[in-house]
C-alpha cells in the first residue's frame, strides 16, 4: 500500500470544507444526557402544563407528608405540646380517634413509625410523668410484644390436631378479640389459653418470620389475599435487604385497630439493635391502599407489598444502625433519611409499583425553601439519585457515618461528603428536568410550584434568588418580546454572587437543553425567551447563598419571521458547495452522492435544533502521482446526531449561532486504490463537529415566498452559500 501521509492535507481540506457546512463548536464534547419528555406523577395534586415554558405546574399544594410533619408544625406554632401530639398519634393507631379528628387534616400517609419512635424515646427521656404513663399505656396497645401475642395465637393448620389430653384454646368471637386488641392482649392469671390469632411461619436465613392474623379470617374473605401477599413481601424484602447487611426475625401482625377508613401504611415498632425480632403492625386501612397502583405496576396488591417492604426496611435500619434507634436518638434527627430511604429501598423490592412517586409534589414545593434535613418521605428522590450514581452501599455508608444525637452534626457530615457541592447541584438540575431514572427505568416526574416565575421586560430587572443549604432555589425567567414575530429586546444579563460558596446555572426551557451559565446576551426578537435558573449551596451552616440576576434591555431587535420553521438541506446546493474548494484542480475531485437527513428547526423563542442522519460520498483522482502510480481515493462521510443552540438575527443579513448542546459526530471511511485506509491516520478529524458556533456570525438570506434559505458559513473562504428548502413553517413539524 502506498504511503498516504502526503495526501493528509488534501483529506483535511475536504473534511473541513464539509464541516464548515455544519458551523463548528468551540467545545465539541457530546453531552451524555438524553432528551426527556416530562411525565405526570401519580398524585392527588391537580397539575397543569404551562404551554409557554413547557413545565408542569402544581396548582394545589399537596397535603403534609406524615403525622410527624403535622405534629412538628403544631408544636412549633404553640397549638400543641409534644406530649399532646404523641398521644394524639397513638390514639389514631389504637383506634381511639380517627386520623382527621386527631390531627385536623389528613396527611399523605398515616404511617405511625415516626410517632412510635418519638413515643418510645419520650418514654425514656420525657419530663412529664403523667404523659409518660399515658404513652406507656398506649404503646402496650399499639405494639404488644410477640410473646404476649403468642398467648392468643396458634400456628395455622393446627386446630383439631392437638395431642390427646391437651386442651384446645378457647376460640373467641370477633367482638371478644376486638376487646383484647384494645387492651393490648393482657395476660391471664388462670393460664387459660384463648385463641384470637393464627400465624403463618417461614424460615429466612435461619430466622423465623411470623405473620399473625385474626383467627376468624377464612380463604373466602377479602382480606385473605393480603395475608399471602404479606408473607411473600416479607420474604422478598428480607432476601434483598440481607444482601446489604444482617436481617433478623420478623413478626407481623394484622391488627383490627386504627382508623379503618384511612388507607395508611403499616406502622412498625422497631426493636433495638439487639432485639430478638422486629415487629410490624399492619392496619386495616392499608388493605385498601391498592387499585390504581396495581394496574400501573402489574404487581398484584403491589401498593400493599411495597408498604410491607417499606416497614421491613425500618427493621433493617434498627438492626444496622443501632445508634439511631429510639433508645439513643430522637426521631426528629433521623426522620429526614429514615422514611425516605425506607421508601427508596422498598422500591428496589418492587421497582414498578412506585408509591414514592406520590411525594414528588411535596419535594418540589418543600425544596424551594426547606433543606432536606427538614423533610422526610419526599427525600426519597434524592436517595434515588444517589443510588443511581453512587450505588446503594454509598447510601448505607452515609447513614452509618451520621452522628445519632445532632441534626447539625449530620448536616456537617453531609456537607463534607466528597464532591457534594457539585453532586447536589447536578441533582437539582436533573430533578427540574425530570431526568432522574426510577429503579424501574422511567424517569420520575418533575413538577413546579407556582409563584416562581419572573417576567423581565424593558428597561430591565433585578431578580434575587436566595438558596439555603440543601435547597433548590429556582426561577422561571421569561424575557418578554415586544410584538410576537415582529420585534423584541436584546437583553444584557449578569449574575452576581454573595454569601457562602454556591452554584448557579441556567437552561433554556427546551427539552434536552444542557445547563450552563446564564447567557450574557438574550434576544426576544421573535418571541419570549424562557430560561430556568437554579441556585444551590451545600454550606454546613444555615447561611443563604444569594445569586442576583441583573438584566438590562439595551436595544430593540427585529424578528425575521421567515427563518421560523423547518428546513432541509438542498442536495444539489450541497454538491456545489463541496466541489468549490477544488475548482482550480479539474479532474481531481468528484462528488458522488449524498442523502439522508440534514435538518434545521428555527423556533420563535430564539432556539434552534439540528438533526443529522446524513451521508456523503466522493472520489479523488491523482494521475501520475509521485509514487509511480495513479491513485484513486473513495471516501464516505457520515454526519449523525442532534444539537441544540440559539440563534440571533439582526433582521437583515447577519445570523449568529451559539451552541448549547452538541451530540453531532462526523466520521469518515476512506479507500485508496481499493484498500481501506487505517482510520487512525484521521482520528483527530473524526467526530465532534457541532452544528453551531461559539458566537460566530454568518451571512444569510431568507425568501418567504420561495421557501429558500441561504446560509454562507464561510464567506471569507469564497465558498458558495448552502441552500435549505422549507419543509414547514412550524418548527415542530414534521
Amino acid at each position: 500500500m502506498p504511503d498516504t501521509r502526503p495526501l493528509a492535507p488534501l483529506f483535511l481540506l475536504l473534511l473541513v470544507s464539509i464541516a464548515c457546512g455544519l458551523p463548528t463548536s468551540a467545545d465539541p464534547t457530546p453531552s451524555p444526557l438524553p432528551t426527556v419528555t416530562l411525565q405526570r406523577p401519580n398524585s392527588a395534586a391537580t397539575l397543569q402544563a404551562p404551554a409557554e415554558a413547557g413545565l408542569t405546574l402544581i396548582e394545589e399544594e399537596p397535603p403534609p407528608a406524615s403525622m410527624v410533619e403535622i405534629l412538628e408544625a403544631k408544636v412549633a406554632s404553640g397549638e400543641w405540646t409534644l406530649e399532646q401530639g404523641l398521644i394524639a398519634g397513638l390514639q389514631v393507631m389504637a383506634g381511639e380517634a380517627s386520623l382527621t379528628d386527631a390531627f385536623g387534616e389528613t396527611p399523605w400517609t398515616g404511617e405511625g413509625t415516626g410517632i412510635l419512635n418519638l413515643s418510645f424515646h419520650y418514654l425514656t427521656y420525657g419530663s412529664d410523668a403523667s404523659a409518660r404513663v399515658e404513652i406507656e399505656r398506649m404503646l402496650a396497645i399499639v405494639a404488644p410484644p410477640p410473646e404476649r401475642l403468642l398467648e392468643y395465637a396458634e400456628p395455622e393448620g393446627t386446630q383439631g390436631h392437638r395431642p390427646a389430653g391437651l386442651a384446645a384454646a378457647a376460640l373467641l368471637t370477633l367482638e371478644e378479640c376486638q376487646k383484647f386488641f384494645e387492651e393490648g392482649f393482657p395476660g391471664f392469671p388462670s393460664g387459660q389459653k384463648v385463641l384470637c390469632l393464627l400465624y403463618k411461619e417461614q424460615t429466612l436465613g435461619g430466622y423465623k418470620a411470623r405473620i399473625f392474623y385474626p383467627s376468624w379470617w377464612t380463604s373466602s374473605d377479602p382480606q385473605w389475599p393480603y395475608l399471602q401477599a404479606a408473607h411473600e413481601a416479607v420474604a422478598a424484602s428480607w432476601n434483598l435487604f440481607s444482601t446489604f447487611g444482617e436481617m433478623r426475625a420478623i413478626d407481623v401482625v394484622f391488627t383490627v385497630l386504627g382508623d379503618k377508613e384511612d388507607p395508611s401504611t403499616a406502622a412498625v415498632a422497631p426493636g433495638l439493635g439487639g432485639a430478638q425480632s422486629c415487629q410490624i403492625a399492619i392496619y386495616p386501612g392499608s388493605l385498601t391502599a391498592d387499585s390504581a397502583a396495581d394496574q400501573k405496576s402489574g404487581v398484584a396488591l403491589g401498593a400493599f407489598r411495597q408498604i410491607v417492604a417499606h416497614e421491613m426496611f425500618h427493621c433493617f435500619q434498627s438492626i444496622q444502625f443501632p445508634f439511631h434507634t429510639w433508645d439513643v436518638a430522637d426521631w426528629k434527627i433521623n426522620d429526614w433519611w429514615g422514611e425516605s430511604t425506607a421508601d427508596y429501598f422498598s422500591n428496589l423490592v418492587y421497582p414498578t409499583v412506585n408509591l414514592e412517586w406520590e411525594t414528588v409534589p411535596q419535594f418540589a414545593i418543600g425544596s424551594t425553601k426547606v433543606p432536606i434535613f427538614g423533610m422526610s418521605y419526599p427525600n426519597s428522590i434524592f436517595f434515588q439519585h444517589m443510588g443511581n450514581t453512587l450505588g446503594n452501599q454509598a447510601i448505607l455508608d452515609l447513614i452509618g457515618s451520621l452522628p445519632p444525637d445532632s441534626l447539625a452534626g449530620q448536616r456537617q457530615v453531609v456537607s463534607a461528603y466528597a464532591g457534594m457541592d457539585d453532586f447536589w447541584h447536578e441533582f437539582g438540575q436533573l430533578f427540574l428536568e425530570g431526568r432522574i431514572p426510577d429503579t424501574s427505568g422511567p424517569f420520575l416526574p418533575s413538577v413546579w410550584p407556582s409563584g416562581l416565575s419572573e417576567t423581565i421586560t424593558a428597561p430591565g430587572a433585578k431578580v434575587e434568588v436566595g438558596a439555603l443549604p440543601f435547597t433548590l432555589a429556582r426561577r422561571i425567567l421569561m424575557f418578554k418580546n415586544i410584538e410576537p414575530l415582529k420585534k423584541g429586546w436584546l437583553y444584557q444579563a449578569s449574575v452576581g454572587e454573595a454569601g457562602p460558596p454556591g452554584r448557579n446555572s441556567a437552561q433554556l426551557a427546551v427539552n434536552g437543553s444542557p445547563w450552563g451559565t446564564l447567557p450574557p446576551t438574550i434576544s426576544s426578537a421573535c418571541g419570549n425567551a424562557i430560561y430556568i435558573f437554579l441556585a444551590t449551596t451545600t454550606f454546613a451552616e444555615p447561611d443563604v447563598y444569594e445569586a442576583t440576576i441583573e438584566v438590562k434591555a439595551t436595544e430593540e431587535t427585529a424578528c425575521d419571521e421567515c427563518l421560523i420553521g423547518t428546513w432541509d438541506i438542498n442536495i444539489p446546493s450541497f454538491a456545489e458547495y463541496s466541489e468549490a474548494p477544488f475548482a482550480e484542480m479539474p479532474g481531481f475531485y468528484t462528488f458522488d452522492a449524498a442523502g439522508g437527513l440534514w435538518r434545521y428547526r428555527f423556533r420563535a423563542d430564539g432556539t434552534m435544533r439540528g438533526e443529522f442522519d446524513f451521508f456523503y460520498t466522493y472520489s479523488l483522482h491523482q494521475d501520475n502521482s509521485g509514487f509511480g502510480a495513479d491513485i484513486t481515493t473513495n471516501g464516505k462521510i457520515d454526519i449523525d446526531g442532534t444539537g441544540e443552540g440559539t440563534y440571533l438575527s439582526d433582521g437583515l443579513s447577519n445570523l449568529t449561532f451559539n451552541l448549547v448542546k452538541d451530540n453531532v459526530t462526523l466520521t469518515d471511511e476512506i479507500f485508496i486504490n481499493g484498500q481501506k485506509l487505517d482510520a487512525s491516520v484521521f482520528d483527530s478529524m473524526s467526530g465532534g463537529y457541532g452544528f453551531a458556533t461559539g458566537g460566530d456570525t454568518t451571512i444569510y438570506s431568507c425568501d418567504a415566498e420561495t421557501g429558500e434559505l441561504l446560509i454562507n458559513v464561510a464567506p471569507q473562504a469564497n465558498l458558495p452559500p448552502i441552500l435549505y428548502d422549507r419543509v414547514s413553517t412550524d418548527p415542530n413539524k414534521p
